[in-house]
C-alpha cells in the first residue's frame, strides 16, 4: 500500500547531473500527492536550478564544505558539522511524514537520519550504501542500473512509477531572454560545444572538440557553433574557438545554471563528454553526442533514445576519433534538419 503522506522531503544535494536525474520523481510525486508540502535539500553549488520552481514549496541549501586532509582537517570538519546542525535543525521545525534520499552517502545519510521524518526512504544495494543502512527505516532495493530509473524505483513507496519518466526542468523567463538575446546572430541549426567535465579523465581533447566540428562541416552539414563551460573551462574553449578560426560564440564562463538550461534549450544538439548539462540536454528534450570513456552509459548515459553515445572501448576517451564523433553530429544534425 502507497504512502500517502502531507509532506515529503527530497534529499538529493548533487550533483548538477544527478539532480537532473532525479526530476522525474518530483513530477510524480506532485502528480500523485498534489496537496502534500514538497521540500528539497540541495548543495548551494546547485541550488539556482530549482530556486523559484513552481513544484517545490521549500528548497533547504544546504552549504558544500569541503574536508580537507592536512593542516585544515579539523576546522573543516567544525564548519561542515556546523552547517550539518544548522540544516537538520531547521528541517525538524518542518516535520516531514517522509524522508527521501535519492543519494544514499555519507552527507544525505546524516541529513536523512537527523530530519525527524517518521518514515525515511533510502536505497540499499550492499556496502555501497552502508550509510543509509543506518538512517533509514524503509529500505528499497533499486533494480534498473541508470541513474533516471533508479530514482524512481526508490520512490516506489510513495507510489511512484518507473516506466516513464518525465522530466520537469523550467527554464526562467529572464534567462530565456538573456540566452535568446546572445544567439541571436547564431543561425539554426545551432550545435552548443561543451568540453568540461568534473573529473579529468572524462575529459576529451579541445582540440579533438575543433576537430570534430569541423569533420561535420566537411560532410556537408554545417552548425552555428556556440562553446559553453565554467570558469575552469576558459583554456579550453579558448583552444576549440582558435582551432574553428574564430567561427563560433564563445560563452565559456559567462553562464550561472539557469542562463546555462536556457542556452541549451536555444540549441539543438549538444557535442559532450559525460557531465551535467549532458543530462540537461537530454531532459530538455534535445539530442546529445555524448562521449563516454571511465563511466558506464548504461547507468550515466543521457536519457532518452534521440541520442547518439560513442564510448571509447579501452575506457580511455583519447581513443575516441575526431573523425567518428564528427560523423554522428553530422548524422544528428542532419537528422533534425
Amino acid at each position: 500500500m502507497p504512502l500517502k503522506p502531507s509532506s515529503i522531503l527530497i534529499i538529493k544535494a548533487s550533483s548538477l547531473g544527478d539532480i537532473v536525474c532525479a526530476l522525474p520523481v518530483l513530477t510524480q510525486l506532485r502528480r500523485l500527492h498534489p496537496q502534500a508540502r514538497i521540500g528539497w535539500v540541495v548543495d548551494h553549488r546547485f541550488a539556482d536550478l530549482l530556486a523559484g520552481h513552481p513544484w517545490i514549496d521549500r528548497l533547504f541549501v544546504f552549504r558544500h564544505v569541503s574536508v580537507r586532509v592536512g593542516s585544515g582537517f579539523i576546522s573543516s570538519i567544525r564548519r561542515y558539522t556546523e552547517q550539518l546542525a544548522l540544516l537538520t535543525g531547521e528541517l525538524r521545525t518542518e516535520r516531514w511524514d517522509v524522508a527521501l534520499d535519492l543519494q544514499s552517502a555519507f552527507k544525505s545519510s546524516q541529513i536523512l537520519l537527523k530530519c525527524g521524518a517518521q518514515h525515511r526512504i533510502a536505497e540499499m544495494a550492499g556496502w555501497r550504501h552502508i550509510w543509509a543502512f543506518a538512517a533509514c527505516n524503509r529500505p528499497v532495493l533499486a533494480r534498473n542500473p541508470h541513474a533516471v530509473v533508479r530514482c524512481l524505483e526508490v520512490a516506489a513507496p510513495l507510489g511512484v512509477d518507473a516506466s516513464n519518466p518525465e522530466f520537469c526542468l523550467k527554464v526562467a523567463p529572464e534567462a530565456a531572454t538573456w540566452a535568446q538575446d546572445r544567439l541571436r546572430e547564431v543561425p539554426r541549426p545551432r550545435l552548443i560545444v561543451n568540453p568540461g567535465s568534473a573529473r579529468k579523465e572524462k575529459r576529451w581533447a579541445p582540440e579533438r572538440f575543433a576537430e570534430a566540428v569541423k569533420a561535420a562541416h566537411a560532410a556537408g552539414v554545417r552548425a552555428g557553433v556556440v562553446v559553453i563551460g565554467g570558469p575552469a573551462d576558459l583554456e579550453a574553449a579558448a583552444v576549440i574557438e582558435e582551432g574553428l578560426g574564430g567561427d563560433c560564440l564563445n560563452l565559456a564562463g559567462q553562464t550561472g545554471l539557469r542562463q546555462l538550461a536556457a542556452l541549451l534549450a536555444e540549441g539543438d544538439l549538444l557535442l559532450t563528454a559525460d557531465t551535467g548539462p549532458m543530462h540537461m540536454m537530454a531532459a530538455l528534450g534535445k539530442s546529445t553526442v555524448a562521449l563516454f570513456g571511465p563511466t558506464d552509459p548504461a547507468r550515466n548515459g543521457p536519457w532518452g533514445k534521440q541520442h547518439i553515445v560513442l564510448r571509447a572501448p579501452d575506457g580511455r576517451m583519447a581513443s575516441l576519433q575526431s573523425a567518428e564523433v564528427g560523423q554522428a553530429v553530422a548524422r544528428l544534425l542532419a537528422e533534425r534538419h
